[in-house]
């Protein structure tokens, strides 16, 4: 086995220092492309960064015929930078003193604060849009060569040709395709490659700049909500992978006073489109594992959980016994207040008292009248009726 596959490595290393050899041979010093000057690159580098599209990316839309569900999920489209989302923005080479590093937050004018080097406007760009936008911003502070615009990595090219030596005795014996073994001498002056010292400026696509770093670390602005009879109704963080059995776990499930029959997801529509509603057979999705309803969730969908009917009369009737409750004790109320004044005003003129009831009124509604309280109504009365006083009984 040995024997085997030695020749075949010696092969292979026989053809790799042939190409090199051969290759750096080819190179002609006389004939090779000069490198771009700094002026050609930075030309191109403006044009790259002029080409490249900053416009605020619209909202997906979500297919419908059928809507993704699982077992045929779609990737989400790339995210869209919205408030209050939290960005990551690290640049290596910073002004002394004025670094820049750290998250930081979309506020909801759609910017984001760079301390000393101003805002930039992120809403609605995706993290590429809004590294190299970025970086143009920061161009009026630094260099490209601190902004990563620049491979000033060093230019290599052949030496120039040497005077042919005598070949050193050292020869493998390497196999040819008919099986025989032919000598391979192997030149160890063969010419190398060499640094120069001329750098290589090369423009630098701003997207690959690798002298600044930015992603999101923190993806607030993309939620779902579960609505209706839930353990905890309310917004949920959306992560690109939930179904409606996903959030229905999340929000702790159905209440007893849930109907599972009566659950729908809602779609709200885009640009001008009406919303779409979808069914939702949770049965089908519990008990015998079907997926065609078990929809992929999307940020800003609704999922409305409805309550069951009985549950609904119920609570309809309860709601109109305390309406029912609340007039019977105002009438009440105001049949007690009237017995209080008939009989602190012991000789039972009813025009008195209606006037007493109407000067109350008038006093309630005068701008800056009394305040209602109970020390303040006792004593208005007190002094508009003027009772007499109760004759001591007998014995007393």
């Amino acid at each position: 086995m040995r024997s085997t596959l030695r020749p075949n490595r010696i092969s292979l290393a026989a053809a790799v220092w042939c190409s090199l050899a051969l290759g750096a041979g080819a190179q002609d010093p006389g004939n090779a492309t000069a490198a771009p000057s700094r002026e050609e690159s930075q030309a191109k580098l403006e044009a790259l960064l002029d080409a490249f599209d900053l416009t605020p990316q619209p909202v997906p839309e979500v297919p419908d015929d059928p809507p993704p569900h699982e077992g045929k999920m779609i990737d989400s489209p790339e995210y869209r930078i919205e408030p209050p989302d939290l960005i990551l923005i690290e640049v290596l080479e910073a002004l002394p003193g004025r670094p820049i590093s750290g998250e930081r937050l979309v506020r909801p004018d759609g910017t984001i604060s760079l301390g000393f080097y101003g805002e930039v406007h992120v809403r609605g760009l995706t993290l590429r849009q809004a590294k190299v936008k970025i970086i143009k911003h920061l161009r009026r502070f630094l260099s490209d060569d601190a902004l990563g615009l620049h491979d000033t990595r060093q230019a290599w090219a052949s030496p120039p040709a040497k005077p042919a030596r005598a070949p050193a005795p050292n020869r493998l014996d390497a196999p040819a395709e008919n099986g025989e073994k032919t000598p391979f001498q192997i030149d160890d002056a063969a010419p190398a490659l060499q640094e120069t010292d001329e750098p290589a400026w090369t423009p630098m696509p701003p997207e690959l700049s690798v002298r600044v770093f930015v992603d999101i670390t923190a993806y607030n602005s993309k939620n779902y909500y579960v609505l209706g009879d839930v353990g905890a109704p309310g917004k949920l963080p959306h992560t690109g992978n939930e179904t409606i059995l996903d959030a229905l776990q999340h929000a702790a499930g159905l209440l007893n006073s849930a109907d599972p029959n009566n659950i729908r997801l809602v779609r709200p529509g885009r640009d001008g489109k009406p919303g779409k509603v979808y069914p939702v057979d949770l049965e089908a999705i519990r008990d015998r594992g079907e997926t065609a309803t078990n929809y992929q969730l999307f940020p800003g969908d609704r999922l409305v959980i409805g309550r069951d009917k009985l549950v609904e009369k119920t609570v309809q009737v309860d709601r109109l016994a305390a309406a029912i409750h609340n007039v019977v004790a105002s009438i009440q109320r105001q049949a007690e207040m009237n017995q209080a004044l008939s009989k602190a005003y012991s000789s039972g003129d009813v025009a008195a008292l209606k006037d007493a009831v109407e000067f109350w009124i008038r006093e309630m509604n005068r701008p800056g009248g009394a305040v209602l309280d109970e020390d303040v109504l006792r004593d208005a009365l007190l002094r508009r009726l003027q009772p007499k006083p109760e004759e001591p009984k007998d014995g007393e």
